[in-house]
């Protein structure tokens, strides 16, 4: 009331309940008197008698007590079509509903909504139908306010390309690479394997975690049957379709067949059918509560979401602890063989100012730190290293010594001319074969090539 009281030239897009104010403003202008606005408190018959309300609150408790009963007619017979206000001229409408505020974030939902449908309908992860009948709505209110990274693992997790064992291998290129689970040991975890995972820690944390969905159920004003049948159908963890689960009452029939072609791995990632809304939305209707369906829908699909999410924490900790992670278990193992195999190798490779590393023993080793094993590890490398890298420099390294001593064997190897004698040899004197086309400056060691003129 107070935004509307202000004189604008037009009603911002971003207002919400536009489209009622710009109906006003059209009704203001055919009146032929100026028109004040007084806030009137609401719902003021609860605390006084009808007599002791003022004419504007009586009117005000007459439109609200209309305005209900249309809202639980709509909901019982349905509504057919697009409705425009009186004195509305124009309204903007996306798959079947009008728009009655900002039309940005809309457009950007359907747009996204209909490249997913044909995402999924081309990858065989849905059908045409079942993608349909899900809740899109109810699940975008609740992943619009999770944190970012939240929303990136949803994203991989309901396509496929979350980081599970199977998809690190195949990233990798290691055909050979372990994909095995980290907690059960089945081969080629994926992403179907989160919550059907058979070890006993995720099995607990999976009964537990439906148990507070059921505890949450019954203390929101959940219609009974969801409140009896959707832990069930939980708890057969994709055993049993929901049409198997027992003896249905007729009412939740729709419910069976949609969330069917759904499936059980879907619905724990936030696809719900749109008969859970409608079921819960009647039982809303006829129940003395102030919760509105559409927080009810945000708080169910929450809690699914958080038993998928703590799935992935539970297998991400067995894999990544930094202690007792199957990764940093592996990688100990492997320190641990490097390390018997350096105690194998010949002491004479390490130099005499590191071969105290040697003075611990294996036993002392192995019972260290990883951390500690690293560095001796480091350490024992670095040093057998440089120990060849000493070697090699001597055996590189010629001394005018031995210079002389292969002189002497070359010359008694040679075979002696007959025509001079071997005492008369010079053996420091080089021996120069000269070329018969070069003259004899050549080999004068002052002869230098005279430049060009």
């Amino acid at each position: 009331m107070l935004s509307f009281s202000q004189r604008r030239r037009r009603v911002p897009n971003g207002f919400k309940h536009g489209d009622i104010l710009r109906g006003l403003r059209n009704l203001q202008s055919l009146l032929p008197t100026t028109l004040s606005y007084n806030h009137v408190k609401s719902h003021q018959d609860k605390q006084k008698t009808w007599e002791e309300l003022s004419l504007p609150s009586q009117c005000n408790c007459l439109c609200d007590g209309l305005a209900k009963e249309a809202a639980n007619r709509g909901a019982f017979e349905g509504r057919s079509g697009v409705q425009l206000l009186p004195m509305e001229s124009s309204a903007v409408v996306i798959g079947n509903e009008k728009l009655c505020s900002d039309i940005s974030k809309d457009v950007r939902f359907y747009i996204g909504k209909a490249e997913a449908r044909k995402f999924y309908i081309e990858n065989h992860i849905l059908t045409g139908a079942a993608f349909d009948s899900v809740d899109w709505e109810g699940l975008d209110s609740v992943v619009s306010h999770r944190p970012k990274m939240f929303q990136i693992w949803l994203a991989k997790q309901a396509s496929g390309f979350c980081g599970t064992r199977k998809m690190v291998a195949r990233m990798n290129g290691h055909d050979g690479q372990d994909d095995s689970c980290p907690n059960c040991d089945e081969e080629g975890e994926d992403a179907s394997h989160l919550n059907v995972c058979s070890d006993d820690g995720r099995s607990t944390l999976f009964f537990e975690m439906v148990d507070c969905l059921e505890d949450w159920m019954h203390s929101t004003s959940t219609d009974p049957d969801l409140a009896y049948w959707i832990p069930r159908y939980l708890r057969s963890r994709n055993t049993r379709s929901f049409c198997n689960l027992g003896i249905l009452p007729p009412h939740l029939s729709a419910l069976a067949r949609s969330q069917n072609e759904i499936g059980w791995l879907h619905f724990l990632e936030g696809k719900v059918s749109t008969e859970i809304r409608r079921l819960q939305s009647l039982h809303l209707l006829q129940s003395n509560t102030n919760v509105t369906i559409s927080s009810w829908m945000r708080q169910f699909i929450a809690q699914l979401l958080d038993i998928s999410h703590s799935q992935w924490i539970y297998r991400n900790i067995a894999v990544h602890h930094h202690t007792r992670g199957i990764l940093r278990l592996a990688k100990r193992k492997e320190i641990l063989a490097e390390i018997e195999r350096q105690l194998q190798l010949p002491v004479s490779q390490i130099p005499e100012t590191s071969r105290f590393l040697l003075e611990i023993s294996p036993v002392e080793l192995e019972r260290s730190h990883p951390t500690e094993q690293s560095y001796w590890l480091l350490a024992i490398q670095a040093a057998r290293k440089a120990g060849r890298r000493v070697v090699t420099k001597l055996r590189r390294r010629r001394t005018a010594r031995s210079i002389a001593a292969a002189a002497e064997k070359a010359v008694k190897r040679r075979k002696l001319s007959p025509r001079q004698p071997s005492d008369e040899l010079e053996v420091d004197a080089p021996l120069i074969h000269k070329h018969p086309l070069l003259g004899a400056d050549a080999y004068d060691p002052l002869y230098k090539r005279r430049k060009p003129d």
